[in-house]
């Protein structure tokens, strides 16, 4: 008992005086092992130099985890500056920190172990990709699902590897389906995002929600249209839906002879009943026209932003024709377009840019009838 009881006190103050000689303030919580192990890793940091020592008391931390006293292991690593370390000891230090952090359940201390400012600087590739995970974790725990998301999404775009990018893309998209349609949502509208995070938003939002393994098919198949350049659409994360998103049917382009229109118009929104009446009336004009050589594909201008995803669409879609848009904005964005690869009807005048599309000033009331002459007037009449 007396020697058990001397062990505790030499522990207690070997911590007390690594405390008082540490850079960074700290609580000491008294340690109640009488590990001689520990007691004595502890005295031969006191004596070596700051790598060593901080290597040394890492060791010390371990073991003390290893017997679930948390407490003490936390006042031992907190003692260690990780900014004057080599990057491979910093973050192995930082990475037992946030390890116990969250099972303490306390990830936001979790993150201030894991903040960059509190590193070596020279970490590697491979360590930031690592220190990313170890964020990611932490966001999670606080159930901020899109912050971990983007954590991952950085860490996939600074490596080739086509096994690390996969893990990191399956564990992008199990973070994004655990967020909530609000929380998807709010994400996409944020103007800062870069267009990896904003792909990978968008084929979130585009299955939220839905158990119908057809819908789930056809929605991803109208994301993939859009965003075929995307790391998510050239290597789909391995999960429930990755059979739905690579086994996309190619789209059938139209015979020889056939003549394909896309009209883009606005599918939802305020524009939608309009674009229905145009959507109607042009089909009735195509039908009086007898012609069996004209197809016709509806593009939904509330998923499109930019024309070079309208051109990239129409042309996977097979068509050599576009009517639409409707929206003023997009049509004063073709007008800047320096070039248009398929020649675009719009239904509102460019107010702007030196190269405008065909225009129509087609008001609500308008027949689409109209439309449909107006494009045979320009030669084409299959339209």
């Amino acid at each position: 008992m007396t020697k058990q009881l001397g062990q505790s006190l030499c522990l207690i103050m070997t911590l007390l005086l690594l405390s008082a000689c540490s850079s960074r303030p700290s609580t000491v919580i008294t340690p109640t092992s009488g590990d001689a192990q520990v007691q004595q890793l502890l005295a031969s940091a006191q004596r070596a130099a700051p790598e060593q020592a901080a290597r040394l008391k890492l060791e010390a931390a371990q073991l003390l985890t290893d017997d679930q006293l948390i407490d003490e292991a936390i006042s031992i690593l907190e003692t260690i500056d990780k900014r004057r370390l080599p990057a491979r000891l910093g973050l192995d230090v930082a990475s037992l920190q946030a390890k116990l952090a969250l099972q303490s359940n306390q990830p936001e201390q979790a993150l201030s172990y894991l903040n960059f400012l509190q590193l070596p600087p020279q970490l590697t590739t491979e360590q930031i990709i690592e220190l990313n995970q170890l964020r990611a974790d932490a966001f999670s725990a606080l159930q901020d699902y899109i912050s971990a998301a983007s954590e991952l999404i950085a860490a996939s775009q600074m490596t080739t590897d086509q096994n690390i990018r996969q893990t990191l893309h399956t564990q992008i998209w199990s973070e994004l389906t655990s967020a909530s349609i609000a929380q998807l949502n709010s994400a996409a509208e944020d103007r800062s995002n870069n267009y990896h995070e904003q792909g990978w938003f968008e084929r979130a939002i585009a299955v939220a929600g839905i158990s119908d393994t057809g819908e789930q098919q056809e929605n991803l198949f109208d994301w993939q249209l859009l965003w075929d350049q995307h790391p998510a659409a050239e290597l789909p994360p391995q999960d429930l839906d990755a059979e739905i998103a690579t086994g996309l049917s190619p789209i059938q382009l139209p015979t020889t002879g056939v003549q394909r229109t896309a009209l883009f118009l606005p599918m939802t929104g305020d524009l939608a009943n309009i674009a229905s009446i145009i959507t109607e009336g042009y089909v009735t004009a195509m039908q009086a026209a007898g012609s069996s050589h004209s197809e016709l594909v509806l593009l939904n201008s509330t998923d499109i932003r930019t024309p070079e995803q309208l051109f990239h669409a129409a042309r996977i879609q097979g068509a050599s024709f576009i009517v639409g848009p409707l929206e003023r904005d997009f049509v004063n964005q073709l007008a800047h377009y320096p070039e248009h690869p398929i020649t675009v009807l719009a239904l509102n005048p460019a107010l702007e840019g030196n190269n405008p599309p065909l225009q129509l000033d087609l008001s609500s009331d308008h027949e689409a009838l109209a439309l449909a002459q107006k494009a045979m007037q320009l030669g084409y009449r299959n339209a």
